[in-house]
Order: C-alpha cells, then structure tokens, then sequence
C-alpha cells in the first residue's frame, strides 16, 4: 500500500486566516489540489484538517478518490505520527501550501528515506542539510527539504520511539538509514499572500 499524506490543518496568520492552501493557481487547480494530484498514484491519500476547514477540503477534493480525512494535531510531528498509525509499505508526504515538481514523489521507491530537496536563500523557513545533519529554520543557506518518502522499515523504528519534533524524528532515521535525495528544480512556498501575489505576477 501506498499512503500519501498533507497536512492542511494550519492556521495561516500571515494570510489572515485565509485558507492558503485553497488558493487559485491556476483556472480549476489550487495548492492543494495539485498537491493531492501529486499523489494520484497512492492507494490512499490522508488529508489532515480541522474542524474549520474539513467542509471546504471536501469540497475541494471531491473530485478526487481515495481521500480520506483526520483531525489535525497541534504539531506537525504529531500530525505525522497520525498518518504512522496506518500501516503502509510507501509513504508519501508534501505541504498544501507549496508547489514542486510533481515527479519529484516517485512511485517506484525503493529506499527507506528520501528527501526532495532544493536550494534556498532563505533557510530560516525550511529545513536544511549542514554536514549531513538537518538544521532547522537557522541562517545557514543551503540545501533544504521540501518533500519525504520513506518505507515501512522508518515507520516503524518512527513508531517505536518518541521524539519531540519533526527534526529530531528525521536526523534520527538517517543516522540509522541512510538516505537519498531528489533534486528540486523549484520549490515555492507561498509563505505569506505577497509571495502569493508575485507567483501570480511571473506566470
């Protein structure tokens, strides 16, 4: 089995509370559904919502199949765990809130830990590599990741330990695995509605 997984249960203070994953892109296609689109060829994909805006990601997704949606946890490692509750051979996980290159999630994974990766000028919002070793949101530029695949063997060992964060789970599971990398030749993160604005602008 294949599991996807988008955690869309932020809150968006920089947006105002405006559903940024539900905003246009393009005629019919939003950040969130080209990100489910993305995992067209999983067996599953679990939304992860709220209370507020489950109504307005069915609606979103219905023409999608296999969906399936949860409540969202106060972190985004908690969320994770959630998704490790389903038992899968593939994982599959990307933010609503970006766009990246769809091919980047491969469905013929055969390693236990990739990362799709790009390169940032501003690693103060991401996640990036400093000796092998994933620095989160520090002055560091490099390279950052913006997508993960990971297989049963890393949901497990996830599952038999506790972490305090995303981070630490990730830097944890490569020590012990190993991992590959898929290079990104872009990576937009719509992380306020002026980034928003100048996507729409250039395209």
């Amino acid at each position: 089995m294949k599991l996807g997984i988008v955690p869309a249960g932020g809150v968006a203070f920089r947006f105002g509370g405006v559903m940024k994953e539900l905003l246009p892109i393009r005629d019919g296609e939003t950040l969130l559904t080209r990100c489910v689109d993305a995992m067209s060829f999983c067996d599953a994909t679990l939304v992860l919502t709220t209370p507020v805006k489950v109504q307005a990601h069915i609606e979103a997704l219905a023409p999608f199949q296999n969906i399936v949606f949860a409540m969202s946890m106060p972190t985004l490692w908690t969320s994770i765990k959630l998704a490790l509750a389903i038992e899968a051979d593939k994982y599959y996980f990307a933010m609503p809130d970006t766009m990246f290159p769809a091919e980047t999630l491969r469905e013929d994974l055969e390693e236990q830990l990739v990362f799709g990766v790009f390169n940032t000028y501003h690693p103060e919002r991401f996640g990036v590599f400093v000796n092998g070793v994933i620095c989160d949101k520090e002055n560091v530029p490099g390279k950052a990741w913006g997508t993960l695949m990971w297989g049963w063997h890393v949901r497990n060992f996830w599952n038999a330990r506790n972490y305090q964060n995303h981070t630490d789970a990730l830097n944890d599971a490569l020590r012990n695995f190993g991992y590959n990398i898929e290079q990104m030749d872009y990576y937009h993160d719509f992380a306020s509605m002026q980034d928003w604005k100048e996507w729409l602008t250039a395209h």
